[in-house]
């Protein structure tokens, strides 16, 4: 493989897009699983690649603004590593960036053309939350508002969004469906926020983490954690998902070690979460594609 093209791929960080494919695989599994919809398969192809340049315009502008602002330096462990290691420019990360942002938006527009101006202002929403994220010091991810940001993106907008281009209606239940997958995005977040708590104050931004304080983050790791299953509990109490949905307790016992990892984190060893982001990440998608086989199960009984 081009050394040149594997730099590349690393920026992208493509360990994280279970983040933009697991939603998008979930709402088409409930869409499918109604006997009354009929999908338009041949927009799936295109709702996942623009999910995916989505999500890669902002790994690579928010790796622009961190590295430009301080936050990802030789001693911490953030973002891709490419501007740090000087295997990219910075200018050369942050026009990809704009580039998946704007191939993202081209790609969409087939959307626009089939289903209406509504997937346009959904998409646009995508494209505000990845874009300002970071952007300029004022970025939601500086001002402890990147959690919020992330969950919107990724959980029920992206839900929502999905389920409206490939069926061309709208579910209330598509949204209660998208908050266990949204938890569990932005505790991929929070635990790498939590990770960087000493790198990010000396920085002077803003995350969630640096408010709640360590001991006050695992709190939060475990609410996000655990709380994607009890949601996925009350979805099948509720009968809003059928019971096969409790598959998605296989993975449990991951949850289980991930959250023992994060317990062990001190103020002064911040070692055993330093990969805790990407262990979350694959929680992610092991919790979500259970999730999206239990529903295509679920439509043979």
């Amino acid at each position: 493989m081009n050394n040149k093209f594997k730099i590349w791929l690393r920026a992208a960080r493509p360990f994280s897009f279970t983040a933009s494919i697991i939603p998008v695989l979930i709402a088409t599994a409930f869409a499918y699983s109604n006997e009354n919809l009929t999908i338009n398969w041949a927009l799936l192809p295109v709702v996942l690649l623009g999910a995916v340049l989505f999500h890669i315009g902002s790994n690579m502008v928010s790796d622009y603004y961190d590295y430009k602002f301080g936050v990802d330096a030789e001693d911490t462990y953030g973002g891709s590593g490419v501007l740090v290691e000087k295997l990219l420019q910075p200018r050369q990360v942050l026009a990809g960036g704009l580039l998946a942002f704007a191939l993202g938006f081209l790609i969409g527009l087939i959307l626009v053309y089939v289903r209406g101006y509504q997937v346009l202002l959904m998409g646009l929403g995508g494209l505000i939350c990845g874009l300002f994220y970071t952007l300029t010091r004022k970025g939601w991810k500086y001002l402890a508002l990147g959690d919020l940001a992330v969950f919107i993106a990724f959980g029920p907008l992206l839900f929502i969004g999905s389920y409206f281009s490939l069926t061309g209606t709208y579910d209330w239940n598509i949204f209660l469906v998208s908050l266990p997958i949204g938890f569990l995005v932005v505790a991929i977040l929070h635990a790498n926020n939590t990770r960087d708590i000493v790198n990010d104050s000396r920085v002077k931004i803003k995350t969630l983490p640096m408010f709640l304080g360590l001991q006050g983050s695992k709190i939060g790791y475990y609410f996000l954690v655990f709380g994607a299953y009890v949601l996925t509990l009350i979805l099948v109490l509720f009968k809003l998902t059928h019971p096969l949905t409790l598959l998605v307790y296989l993975s449990f016992p991951i949850a289980l070690k991930n959250a023992r990892e994060f317990a062990q984190a001190r103020v002064d060893n911040f070692q055993p979460i330093i990969m805790m982001d990407v262990k979350t990440a694959q929680l992610h998608m092991q919790f979500g594609l259970l999730f999206a086989i239990s529903i295509l199960l679920s439509k043979l009984l």
